[in-house]
Formats: structure tokens, C-alpha cells, sequence
């Protein structure tokens, strides 16, 4: 794959295809009609919005909580693999986003972190791409 675009809404997308002739191993070497650009194709995939799929309690370790989220396999990205952060805040009136855990790189179809430390009375959470 030669690049990616993602699409937060329905639109056009502008692709350019070069068939300037330049001879291969060469930056301006002109060969004219000999040389070929191959095309393979344009193909495009419906992402799922980012969304919490499943949390739920670790079996066998108390007080720890296991964080599901959709995400893209390393092999179906672009040319950079997804990575999250996932955010924690204890109430959503002027919530204050605290990061628990970060740099979380995909790892399928879905991802997960476990947050070894939650609150007693309860959290939210979010998850959040980064660059």
C-alpha cells in the first residue's frame, strides 16, 4: 500500500496516479514510452466507530478491571499502527480525564487494557487514539 485515508464522514476522496516515464533507479532519466506505472486498484474498508465493547472484572485478581475496545489488526492499518490511551474520570459533570495507561498498540480486532488500580465507587472510561 502506497497510502491511507480515513474518512470521518461521507465525501469524495482525490487519488493521483503518476505515469511520468522515468527510467527505474533514476530521479529524472526520461525513457519515454518504455516505462510503465502498474495500477492494482483502489480498494476501501467501513471502519467501526471507537467504541468500549466490554469491561469486566478479572477472574482470580481482585480489584482489577479488564477494558475492551474495537480497534484495526496491525496487517488491515494504514501505514502506521494504531496505538490508544484510555482515560479515566470519576464523574462526567466537568469531567477531569486523568491517562492510566498509554502507547497501547492494537492487537487484532479488539484490544484490551487492565486497570490494576480502579476506584471503589466507580469510574468512567474512554478511549482515545493517538498519534
Amino acid at each position: 500500500m502506497l497510502g491511507g485515508v480515513t474518512l470521518s464522514e461521507p465525501g469524495p476522496v482525490e487519488v493521483f496516479i503518476d505515469d511520468y516515464p522515468v527510467q527505474t533507479g533514476t530521479a529524472s532519466t526520461l525513457v519515454g514510452g518504455s516505462a510503465r506505472t502498474w495500477y492494482d486498484g483502489i480498494s476501501y474498508a467501513l471502519v467501526d466507530s471507537l467504541r468500549i465493547v466490554k469491561a469486566e472484572l478479572v477472574p482470580g485478581t481482585p480489584g482489577q478491571l479488564k477494558i475492551t475496545w474495537n480497534s484495526t489488526p496491525p496487517h488491515r492499518s494504514s501505514l502506521v499502527t494504531q496505538r490508544f490511551a484510555v482515560q479515566r474520570t470519576s464523574s462526567l459533570v466537568n469531567p477531569e480525564w486523568v491517562t492510566i495507561g498509554n502507547d497501547i498498540v492494537s492487537e487484532g480486532y479488539t484490544t484490551s487494557f487492565i486497570d490494576t488500580n480502579p476506584p471503589s465507587l466507580g469510574a468512567f472510561y474512554r478511549v482515545v487514539f493517538q498519534q
